[in-house]
């Protein structure tokens, strides 16, 4: 299982439910030829790639962020973490979507479950 424990500026630990690390996913979205996704691009791009039928295609913009409280020993929700679709070539990229209650992520093209 990936590490998915992150600092910010303030030195609270936090944590986000994603697969892709803060700094690549920043790393992704600073490249000069990064472009942003529409909905329907990421509905688009799930049918056709995955497989899923696209009616039933949510595409999403967010994740939860959570801290950790108490020493570390549990986690309160805390806000949300922006994490906007973003296409830079077909192993370099980013989408968060959910089919039926479930959330996934294609990252740099695989396809990945959100664990929360």
């Amino acid at each position: 299982m990936k590490e998915k424990i992150e600092v910010f500026n303030n030195g609270n630990l936090f944590r986000c439910d994603s697969n892709m690390p803060y700094q690549d996913y920043v790393r992704l979205r600073k490249e000069h030829d990064t472009k942003e996704m529409s909905p329907a691009d990421v509905i688009k791009y799930a049918a056709d790639h995955f497989g899923f039928d696209a009616a039933k295609v949510k595409p999403l913009d967010s994740l939860p962020l959570h801290v950790f409280v108490s020493g570390g020993c549990t986690m309160r929700t805390e806000g949300t973490t922006n994490r906007k679709p973003l296409y830079n070539a077909t192993d370099w990229n980013y989408m968060l979507f959910e089919v039926c209650g479930r959330k996934w992520e294609v990252i740099g093209g695989d396809l990945e479950p959100v664990v929360e």
